[in-house]
Formats: structure tokens, sequence, C-alpha cells
């Protein structure tokens, strides 16, 4: 007696899952990269007042809102004290949508942005500074706390 055959949709379903499994496992960046890793906070440089300049996060981006007179030349944006990254000029009045992704620790660390296909917690956003060229302190940006991250 000959075995059964199995449905021609089930195994479509079958292999169809085990390539979307091998595509999404192959699909996840490197969140460790010692040669991307950014110079450390600049401590001397701190200062706790802020100006104007909202910052909403939106999924895997901020949205940062010039409310001030003041443009700002392309920079440094650190967040948390941690992780850094090169920023656009941000134009007096203007706003500027920056992808969390971009920013790296003085270990290469990945700040984690989450997203749709997250497998862990996105790490939170409690502090967003920018670090002029020259020697001035940091400028402090509010940053607009949403649900519980």
């Amino acid at each position: 007696m000959a075995s059964p055959r199995p449905h021609p949709v089930l195994v479509a379903a079958l292999v169809g899952a085990a390539f979307a499994a091998a595509l999404l496992g192959g699909c996840r960046q490197a969140a460790y990269r010692p040669d991307l890793a950014a110079p450390p906070y600049p401590i001397e440089r701190h200062r706790t007042q802020s100006v104007d300049v909202q910052v909403f996060r939106e999924d895997t981006e901020i949205v940062v809102v010039n409310a001030t007179p003041r443009a700002f030349p392309a920079s440094t944006m650190w967040l948390n004290q941690r992780w850094r990254r090169e920023v656009d000029p941000i134009p007096a009045g203007g706003v500027q949508r920056i992808s969390l992704w971009g920013f790296r620790d003085d270990r290469g660390h990945l700040f984690n942005a989450g997203g749709f296909f997250r497998t862990e917690r996105a790490d939170p956003l409690r502090l967003v500074q920018l670090e002029l060229p020259g020697d001035e302190p940091l400028v402090g940006f509010v940053v607009a706390r949403e649900g519980d991250d």
C-alpha cells in the first residue's frame, strides 16, 4: 500500500515558512561593530539647561522641531549620554527627521531603535543633546515622552 502524499498547499506553506524564517534570520544587522565605535560622551561639556527644541519619537525615528530663531549647524547628536551620530543642520523654525538606527556608542553598539520586527524591547529615549563644533557646552533638547518608554 502506497503512503499518502501531502497536499500541495501544505507543502507550499511549509516551504514558504522555511524561506521566510531563513530570510528574516539573515537580515539581522550586527549590533556590535568595534570599527564603528564612537568617541566617549564629552562629560566636561555637559550642562543641565535646555533650549526650546522638541524631540518626538516616532517608531524608529525622531522628529526634531526647532521652535527657536537659532539655526544649528551640522553637528553631533547625543542620546542618553551614550549614543552619538552626525546630523545635518537644523534650521531655525525647521523640522528634521533622524533615524535612530544610525546612533552608536563608544564600543560600537547600535542603539536599539525597535520597529515592527524587533525581537527585544527598544532602547528608551531620555536625553537628547547637540554637540556643536568648537568648545561650547552641549545644547539640551526637550524630549517629549510618550507611552511607557
